[in-house]
């Protein structure tokens, strides 16, 4: 719009009795007809005061004077004045004050403002620092028109003051700051939880001036109050810190800031404990409170999440969970055997295949392990197949390698299977079974132990012979042959073993058989399951004396049973009858040999 004004103007031109002034947007002197004339006049002396009005806002006007040239008389001489043309520096009409910018103060001070077109933000930033304050702020506009400003800009200075209310300097009295557009407040003494106001001032070159006023700014000293973190979901966590899943699940809770209006998280995967990020670097999830990484290279690692929160004043508060070990492989397999070392087997042997127990099953097991999160639990399940829990479902055996499982009802002959499962920390699982153990619970068949005779004339040498022993369900594993003064006694022989059903004969005694006595020889058969069977021979004695004849007992012809009253004649040709007597003073004579020779020492007629 136009405004009414009073001018002033005033040129050291003494010695022109009068000029012609006109005012106008253009810089030289116009006629009072001229379109472009505001106003126009004569003047005498060196001052003008003339009230003029049409005068556009913004725009700049000049004052132009103009006199011909002309001769003044003096007493004394004549002095010529040349022709006079000139116009003043020109002023702008400028009646309001400068368009206010945008304010910032704070954190917010440091980022880019807004473009001018854009609404200045009114909402609080927050603050760490209890004696420092920053503050920027837009180029206030004033109204010169673009080509006619003589100045670099509209605004002739800032002022800035700091309260705490929107226009007040209760904090920070109104002070220059020239024509810059950004400043630090130093020296204050904020209070926590006190909103704060930066106010900048604009003066234009007319002593007009606007003002705006900054976002509220919350001194917070304090940062985040620190949480916990969580590893695994928030439905299933990770109590014992070992996860066998590819995908690690971390959340976080608790974290508090009680002056900020939102916390901003990022978190990290690093190898050791505190805030490393060697495997995972620190990723912003805003205010998200759960995060999710893929983990499958890193098998047998241990990892620590780090979580960092940053209240509105950008103070931190870092976290470090537990370790939290990636175990993605199973433990390795170990072997499972049946019953006792020995127990129905020889003792090089770890593992038993037969079992004389009827009412329970004895399971052992070694060599299971893991690399990462060792082995957690064992599990123990019995059937009557390498696959199959039939006889005892799963059950939990703690740590232990080995259990006896005792109060089954088992059938004879039939083969049992242990079946152990291992579980590492992470909770992968591996199976294994044994070989199957056979329950034989009855003695093996008897056989016979037989002698070649039941008398034997030295006391240094025994032999025998044993048959038919066997086994329906395990077979014969071991013959044990002992010498004793009693049924299956080994006082005169120490058991001796052997494999196989063989004759027996022993060179050379441990003690001499004794004499008037009777000696047994005796077989133990032991069957896989552990189980003995002793059969003992018949008695033997030891004679180690010939017979002897009796008085009168020497070999006599029967001459009257042969028909002849001759001596040492007969009538018979059929056979002769011959009488003798002998006697053995240890075992009883077992048989008597007759031997017929001819006469002259003739060969033997007979032997008999």
């Amino acid at each position: 719009g136009s405004a009414a004004a009073r001018i002033s103007a005033s040129w050291p031109r003494l010695r022109y009795p009068e000029v012609s002034w006109s005012l106008s947007d253009r810089r030289l002197h116009l006629p009072c007809s001229h379109a472009s004339a505001q106003a126009c006049g004569t003047a005498r002396g060196t001052v003008l005061h003339a009230n003029v009005s049409g005068l556009l806002e913004g725009w700049r006007y000049y004052v132009c004077i103009s006199a011909p040239g002309t001769t003044v008389r003096h007493e004394t001489h004549n002095e010529s004045l040349p022709a006079l043309d000139e116009c003043s520096d020109g002023f702008t009409v400028d009646t309001k004050p400068p368009v206010a910018g945008c304010v910032a103060a704070g954190r917010r001070a440091l980022l880019p403002l807004p473009p001018r077109s854009a609404n200045c933000s009114a909402a609080p930033v927050f603050s760490a620092s209890r004696s420092e304050m920053a503050v920027s702020w837009h180029a206030f506009t004033d109204v010169e028109v673009h080509g006619k400003a003589v100045h670099l800009s509209g605004v002739r200075y800032y002022q800035l003051g700091l309260g705490t209310q929107p226009g007040l300097d209760n904090v920070k009295q109104f002070h220059p700051v020239g024509l810059s557009l950004s400043t630090v407040i130093r020296g204050l003494a904020l209070w926590a939880g006190v909103n704060y106001y930066a106010t900048i001032r604009a003066y234009d070159f007319s002593g007009l001036w606007s003002q705006a006023t900054s976002n509220p700014v919350l001194h917070d000293p304090q940062p985040p109050t620190a949480g916990h973190i969580t590893l695994g979901s928030s439905r299933r966590p990770l109590d014992t810190g070992i996860s066998s899943h590819t995908v690690l699940e971390a959340s976080w809770h608790g974290f508090k800031d009680a002056e900020s209006r939102g916390l901003a998280f990022s978190w990290a995967l690093g190898s050791r404990p505190g805030a490393s990020s060697d495997v995972m670097a620190f990723t912003s999830v805003g205010s998200f409170t759960h995060g999710r990484v893929n983990v499958s290279g890193h098998d047998g690692d241990t990892v620590f999440v780090t979580v960092e929160t940053s209240n509105d004043a950008g103070l931190t508060t870092v976290v470090t969970s537990s370790g939290y070990l990636v175990d993605l492989s199973p433990p390795t397999a170990g072997d499972v055997y049946d019953g006792d070392a020995a127990a129905g087997a020889h003792t090089l042997f770890p593992d038993a295949d037969y079992s004389s127990r009827t009412s329970g099953v004895l399971c052992r097991w070694s060599g299971f392990g893991d690399p990462h999160s060792h082995v957690a639990e064992y599990s123990l399940s019995i059937g009557t197949c390498a696959t199959c829990s039939d006889v005892q479902s799963r059950m939990s055996v703690g740590l232990r390698t080995s259990y006896h499982r005792q109060g089954l009802l088992l059938t004879n002959g039939r083969t049992y299977y242990c079946r152990v499962r291992a579980c590492n920390g992470a909770g992968l699982c591996t199976e294994r079974a044994s070989d199957g153990c056979t329950l034989d619970s009855t003695t093996p068949v008897f056989g016979v132990v037989s002698l070649p005779s039941l008398v034997t004339s030295t006391r240094h040498f025994v032999s025998a012979s044993s048959s038919g022993f066997h086994d329906v369900q395990s077979s014969i594993l071991s013959y044990t042959w002992q010498v004793g003064s009693n049924p299956g006694a080994s006082d005169l022989l120490l058991p001796k073993s052997t494999f196989s059903e063989l004759d027996f004969q022993q060179v050379g005694m441990q003690v001499p058989l004794p004499l008037n006595q009777t000696v047994y020889i005796s077989v133990e058969a032991r069957n896989r399951a552990g189980i003995t069977g002793l059969q003992t021979s018949p008695g033997l004695r030891v004679d180690t004396l010939t017979p002897s004849a009796a008085l009168g007992g020497l070999p006599l012809f029967d001459e009257q049973w042969g028909g002849s009253r001759l001596t040492g004649t007969q009538t018979s040709s059929e056979g002769v009858r011959v009488t003798w007597r002998f006697s053995a003073s240890q075992t009883p004579i077992a048989r008597h040999t007759v031997t017929l020779v001819g006469a002259a020492g003739r060969s033997a007629l007979v032997q008999k």
